[in-house]
């Protein structure tokens, strides 16, 4: 597996990971978001 770096790493997409990784998402930072259960968002998510 290739070693990847983030600059920015959101655990948890409730209100507050959610509001941070929309207001970063224009800066061209790459950002990771670990979320535990199969809901992104509050939207029901598949496996990638």
């Amino acid at each position: 597996m290739p070693h990847s770096q983030y600059d920015i790493i959101i655990i948890g997409t409730g209100a507050g990971g959610g509001t941070v990784a929309h207001q970063l998402a224009p800066t061209g930072k790459r950002i990771l978001i670990l979320e535990r259960v199969d809901m992104l968002l509050g939207l029901k998510v598949r496996g990638f």
